[in-house]
């Protein structure tokens, strides 16, 4: 595996925290499983929240003014709200392929996050659902920092079980 330089907190999509030595709870779905009209709106909500970001710094000049907290508390509040709608809709299954429910694809992701066991991290649980995986973990990071850990069972699961 390459080296890539450890960080603590990353900034993608999302912000990502990777803590040294944490157990981390992570979902991953199926593509188009959460409707795009929903992943638009909250892209679009960030956006305007990211834009707001140096109009913020400039009114405080220290990191913990008043105005940057209660940013800070609102861009939380967007995650939770938007985690939440994802599970909701994850749940209901109203969108998107439901593949995991069969036992096949089900069985490949399972054995991968098995392979990957002990190598990239140590599984604690997972939980297959018929269009998202829950898994709770703890990354080896001197082996494999948390972006590719989290796009190696993608990887190693997409491709052999939908071919075979």
């Amino acid at each position: 595996m390459p080296h890539i330089d450890y960080k603590e907190l990353t900034v993608r999509r999302r912000p990502h925290f990777q803590p040294l030595r944490a157990t981390l709870f992570v979902t991953f779905r199926l593509a188009d499983s959460i409707p795009k009209s929903t992943v638009r709106y909250y892209k679009a909500k960030l956006e305007w929240f990211r834009d707001q970001l140096p109009r913020v710094q400039r009114m405080g000049t220290d990191d913990c003014s008043e105005q940057q907290m209660k940013w800070r508390a609102d861009i939380e509040k967007l995650n939770r709200e938007w985690f939440i709608k994802c599970e909701d809709i994850l749940h209901r299954e109203l969108t998107g392929p439901t593949w995991l429910r069969e036992s096949q694809l089900a069985g490949k992701v399972a054995e991968n996050l098995h392979r990957l066991d002990g190598d990239a991290f140590r599984l604690d649980a997972y939980s297959i659902m018929s269009n998202h995986v829950h898994t709770i973990f703890h990354p080896l990071v001197s082996d494999a920092l948390l972006a590719e850990i989290l796009e190696a069972p993608e990887r190693a699961s997409s491709i052999p079980a939908l071919s075979k």
